[in-house]
């Protein structure tokens, strides 16, 4: 059977040459919208072999340990997951704070001897929980302390023993303590119960983990603040 393609041929020859290099420029754009759906980022569950990654559009996490804007309005931020750290780059600041837990979607790319995630829009980047809604026990900073080095992170626990320069905290099971450098504010005495917000590091003069730079510390209904 023979196909009579002469009145596609008649009406192709009507249709203005403006218009159909319009509609083959949408049927382009269309076609690549719909090819850009079908290419989601990489998600990351590891940040640790980053260089197999580098130009390609990656989605990951991780919890914010500093940050700071440039002159330019710009935004650089921290993040830590495991003992890996990560600069986010952003062109606009984002409401964030140390503690936070980041999620961010942008492109891989090495900086000054590191790597860097530029956002593709700041909007990519969204806080999945702040820091005052999630509370890490003593027993798993105990466990893993490389894992929070140098993250700001809440906890409760039980004042053990109080030293003029130091003070232990202790889980509920007396399992497992962990010292705590005394902040500018009162503290309670032993056997109290407390909830506080401090960053962990590394006493390499007495090579021992340690919580500092206490900020809020919570004794039942009480709050003490820097």
């Amino acid at each position: 059977m023979k196909i009579n393609t002469e009145p596609l041929t008649k009406i192709s020859r009507k249709i203005p040459v403006k218009y159909l290099t319009l509609f083959l420029s949408i049927s382009g754009v269309l076609f690549l919208y719909a090819l850009s759906l079908t290419q989601q980022p990489i998600i990351l569950t590891n940040i640790s072999s980053l260089e197999d990654y580098e130009g390609k559009e990656v989605t990951l996490t991780g919890t914010i340990i500093d940050y700071t804007t440039t002159s330019y309005g710009s935004q650089l931020i921290t993040i830590q997951k495991n003992t890996t750290q990560l600069t986010v780059f952003s062109d606009l600041p984002l409401v964030c704070r140390q503690g936070d837990q980041l999620q961010a979607t942008g492109t891989i790319q090495e900086y000054k001897n590191g790597w860097e995630l530029i956002l593709s829009n700041p909007k990519t980047a969204t806080i999945i929980s702040t820091w005052e809604n999630k509370t890490t026990t003593i027993k798993s900073i105990a466990d893993h302390p490389q894992d929070y080095l140098n993250i700001p992170i809440n906890t409760t626990g039980i004042i053990d023993i109080k030293y003029d320069e130091l003070i232990y905290i202790k889980d509920n099971t007396g399992n497992y303590t962990i010292p705590l450098l005394p902040p500018n504010f009162p503290i309670p005495d032993p056997g109290t119960t407390i909830y506080l917000h401090a960053t962990l590091t590394y006493d390499s003069t007495h090579l021992r983990y340690i919580l500092t730079d206490c900020t809020t510390l919570k004794e039942n209904n009480l709050f003490f603040e820097q």
